[in-house]
């Protein structure tokens, strides 16, 4: 993975953090987000609309068909692609059947006439 800089952040960045290093980046990640809601509530902005407005939408993603799978992850283009896929499936089935039938009647007739041929 590459920073906003050209450097490389090695794999293993995260597994050099002490747990004192761990607790300073919650203090300062509490006392920005304290701030950022100080500055809201100063400007009229009302956080608690806010905050519904975040709980509708994520209820409104977290809708599940019968599978488990979320809904807004299916798309239409998909759905049509996996039924022209279907139909094309039923059709080469009906056509290898059809082949088959063909098939064992020339076999029949090969054979009679082998026969046939025998008895002359």
């Amino acid at each position: 993975m590459k920073s906003g800089s050209n450097h490389e952040i090695p794999p293993d960045a995260m597994d050099n953090l002490s747990a004192d290093s761990i607790a300073i980046v919650v203090v300062v990640a509490v006392f920005v987000f304290d701030k950022i809601l100080g500055m809201l509530k100063n400007r009229g902005i009302d956080v608690q609309k806010i905050t519904r407005q975040i709980d509708d939408l994520y209820q409104w993603h977290d809708v599940r068909d019968e599978d488990g799978v979320l809904r807004w992850h299916n798309r239409k283009s998909l759905e049509d692609a996996m039924k022209t896929l279907a139909q094309s499936m039923a059709d080469l089935s009906r056509t290898l059947v059809s082949i088959d039938n063909r098939l064992e009647r020339l076999d029949n007739r090969v054979q009679a006439v082998a026969e046939e041929v025998k008895e002359h």
